[in-house]
């Protein structure tokens, strides 16, 4: 006789969009992403001015603080997922940690993305209008770009 029925498969595992995790209490699957898409081009403009302005205040060190910031919140958002649905210590530890890596390489990637575009922006305003263009580029070229890039990764 198959007693399945009453065993509750629990843990985590990695998923394309993040982690799932299952307990007693039920599944969630926490999205990860690499970078969000913002809500308004408002915003998305701003957040690529950001990004052109922290990308010219720490240079080639850009993709690594993306990817330690994203995967400080996977992290954090696998393992109160885990939580939720039920998991023991253990459990939450080895879901955080799962977090944390897919966080860590989306960011990471996100940030490489956004270092090689805003660095050839950049070169090609500094060489089109010497120190003032290379200037534009890093803030409003980065600007553009980012709302760009989330006019084309929007799900609506």
């Amino acid at each position: 006789m198959d007693m399945s029925v009453n065993n509750v498969e629990r843990g985590s595992k990695i998923t394309f969009k993040g982690v799932e995790v299952t307990g007693p209490k039920g599944t969630k699957e926490v999205e990860i992403s690499g970078d969000k898409v913002e809500k308004t081009p408002e915003d998305s403009f701003w957040q690529g001015v950001g990004k052109g302005i922290a990308r010219a205040i720490v240079g080639g060190a850009y993709p690594v603080i993306t990817g330690t910031l994203k995967a400080a919140e996977g992290y954090e958002n696998a393992k109160e997922a885990a939580k939720d649905v039920g998991l023991n210590e253990w459990g939450i530890a080895k879901a955080g940690l799962k977090g944390a890596l897919v966080g860590g390489i989306k960011g990471f990637a996100h940030g490489l993305l956004d270092t090689a575009a805003i660095g050839a922006l950049v070169a090609l305003g500094g060489v089109l209008g010497g120190p003032l263009g290379a200037a534009l580029a890093a803030t409003v070229g980065a600007g553009f770009y980012n709302l760009a890039k989330d006019a084309i990764r929007a799900n609506d």
